[in-house]
């Protein structure tokens, strides 16, 4: 009976393949891991842009909205602290 002469690849080779499949995986960890990070950043600047919008169309009504004497009177009480005469105006240390 004939021994079948079978060839094996030299352990140089065996140890070479393993170094490669280890770096591979490593680098596809490594990337899947940055694919993570960045797709989490997008979605934060997503809403942060939808944030904005929101604030953008506000001031752009409060742009359209007519130049009258509520509109004075509103601006002087909010953004000035004035008042009215015989109005008292109560400040509080808590925020909204």
């Amino acid at each position: 009976m004939a021994k079948q002469n079978r060839k094996t690849a030299p352990a140089s080779a065996r140890m070479a393949l393993v170094i490669v499949l280890v770096l591979g995986f490593a680098l596809t960890g490594a990337l899947w891991m940055r694919y993570n990070e960045i797709h989490e950043k997008s979605e934060q600047l997503a809403k942060e842009v939808a944030a904005a919008k929101e604030e953008n169309d506000r001031l752009r009504e409060e742009i359209a909205a007519p130049f009258n004497d509520e509109y004075v009177k509103r601006v002087a009480r909010r953004e000035l602290g004035y008042c009215l005469p015989g109005e008292v105006i109560y400040f509080s240390n808590f925020e909204d």
